[in-house]
């Protein structure tokens, strides 16, 4: 995928696979979060991708490509879903 700069993703995970995020903003707007090996986790009770529970409010930055999606190179945020 060509880069086109870069992009930040803030909302409420609404799906993963333990390696991609489904972020979805409070306007309702999905973005697709792309995960390497060197993206950088700060959340709650976790370090991994994988410790990030559909739910949880996340910050995501990174690469912005021209579908849509990013590659983030930074997340974070709760980690949790709090409305359970």
């Amino acid at each position: 995928m060509a880069a086109l700069g870069r992009m930040i993703a803030v909302g409420r995970v609404a799906a993963t696979d333990g390696s991609t995020l489904q972020v979805e903003s409070l306007f309702g707007t999905k973005t697709t979060v792309h995960t390497t090996p060197t993206t950088k986790v700060q959340v709650l009770f976790g370090s991994r991708v994988a410790d990030i529970s559909q739910g949880a409010v996340v910050a995501a930055y990174g690469t912005k490509h021209p579908d849509g999606s990013l590659t983030a190179t930074f997340i974070a945020g709760a980690g949790l879903d709090f409305t359970r």
